[in-house]
Order: structure tokens, then C-alpha cells, then sequence
């Protein structure tokens, strides 16, 4: 795929790569994840050392072929207000789930779209919960894992409000019986159709979007956790 000459970007992650380096994974807006070497960004006179924060917003160009490009320029356009403190959880939170989740070099222009929104929105201090929720959900749909939420799985039967379900990832929805409603991952038709509509109408519903969705990340990612729950001991909950 070729890379355009300046192409918007955001940093995910970066690494010591020998001794003045870099390695840098980038969230691309044409070509998706890429890794890239910032080569000589420890050295005081290096032009990229300023550049590549994460959340500022970036135009980059490559160079190079395979998985492992050259990093040669990084531009910022316009600089980005800095993040409150309190949405920096969050932010680091979508930034190991997409250099986790997102194969390399495979363009997701929606999701790409959808994080720099949020970026902006959590800079104006305006985030919430819901956003991130929702984030979470496409995210999963876009790597074509999107959840049924609207429907009884097998039967094909439409949710009802009313009735309580146990949600399976690789089934969906099925109906719960009275002796299983202790168990942790039943959920109340209402909060199903809250996460498919992305309307929360009260804290039960955003608490089960966390609990179902967070789930089915983790189904996705394995037995490794999720470390940037652990960079904040106290601060806003993801």
C-alpha cells in the first residue's frame, strides 16, 4: 500500500530502539497501524523529538517497505489544547486497545476518524462516559466483531426491555432463567438496547455497557491485561 507524503497521524506507543532511536507505533488515517524508526530522536538536535506526543495530532511521511518503516518527517499542524489530567486514562486506555487490536497496516478511516473526535473532545473537557463507551463498541464492530444486541440469539426474537438475558460472545444474547439472575453477566433488555443505540438513560445502563463490552475486549485480547488501568491507581475510572 502506498503511504501519501504527508499522511494525519497519532502516536499509540513508543520503545527504545538501540541507542538514539525510537520505535514508534502510529495510528494512520490511510494505512492504519504502522511501525515506524525514529532514528537519532534521543539526540539533542533531532527535529522529531518535540513532535511525537501522544495525542497531538500529526502529519507524517515514511520511507522504506515491510512492517518496519522509516519515520522521516513529523509535522504538527496545529497544535492540540493539552489533555486535562482527568481524561488521560482514558486516553491511554484507547491508545493500548488500538496498538493491541489493530493488525498493521489495515486502514480503519471510521475508527481513525472517531478517535481524533473524541481527542478533541476530551482536550475541551467535555468527554463522558457514554463516549467512551461507544468507542469501545464500534472499535469491536469495526474489527468485525460487532455485538447483536438487539436480538435473542438462536430464536432470532426481538429483545424485550423487560427481560433479563446472558450475553455470550460468540452467541449473543439468550434468555435468562430466574435461578441465574445472580449471575454477573446477565443484563436487563434495556441495557442491551442502550449499547446498540448508544443511548444511556441512567447509571445501571452505562454501568452494564462497562461491564458487557469490557468483557468482550478482554475476550479479544486474551489473559494479558489491559496496563493502562494501572498507570492510574485513583484516577477517573475507565
Amino acid at each position: 500500500m502506498t503511504t501519501p507524503l504527508l499522511e494525519p497521524a497519532f502516536v499509540l506507543h513508543t520503545r527504545a530502539y538501540r541507542n538514539t532511536s525510537l520505535l514508534v507505533d502510529l495510528f494512520t488515517q490511510h494505512t492504519g497501524r504502522i511501525t515506524v524508526v525514529a532514528k537519532g530522536i534521543k539526540q539533542a538536535k533531532s527535529a522529531l523529538r518535540s513532535s511525537l506526543q501522544m495525542f497531538q495530532p500529526l502529519l507524517v511521511s515514511t520511507y522504506g517497505q515491510g512492517d518496519l518503516l522509516g519515520l522521516k518527517t513529523a509535522e504538527i499542524p496545529e497544535p492540540l489544547k493539552m489533555m486535562p489530567p482527568r481524561y488521560l486514562a482514558w486516553g491511554l486506555y484507547m491508545n493500548e486497545l488500538l496498538y493491541r487490536l489493530l493488525e498493521r497496516q489495515d486502514p480503519y478511516p471510521g475508527i481513525f476518524q472517531h478517535y481524533h473526535d473524541l481527542l478533541q473532545l476530551f482536550s475541551d473537557n467535555q468527554g463522558e462516559e457514554k463516549h467512551l463507551r461507544i468507542f469501545e463498541r464500534d472499535l469491536l464492530s469495526s474489527l468485525g466483531y460487532g455485538l447483536q444486541l438487539t436480538q435473542v440469539s438462536e430464536s432470532h426474537a426481538p429483545i424485550d426491555p423487560n427481560a433479563y438475558y446472558h450475553f455470550l460472545f460468540e452467541k449473543g444474547p439468550i434468555l435468562a432463567e430466574q435461578t441465574e439472575l445472580h449471575h454477573p453477566f446477565i443484563f436487563k433488555g434495556t441495557s442491551l438496547l442502550a449499547i446498540e443505540h448508544g443511548l444511556f438513560e441512567n447509571e445501571i445502563m452505562l454501568h452494564d455497557a462497562k461491564k458487557l463490552l469490557r468483557y468482550a475486549v478482554q475476550h479479544l485480547l486474551g489473559n494479558k491485561p489491559i496496563k493502562s488501568r494501572e498507570l492510574f491507581f485513583g484516577g477517573l475510572k475507565k
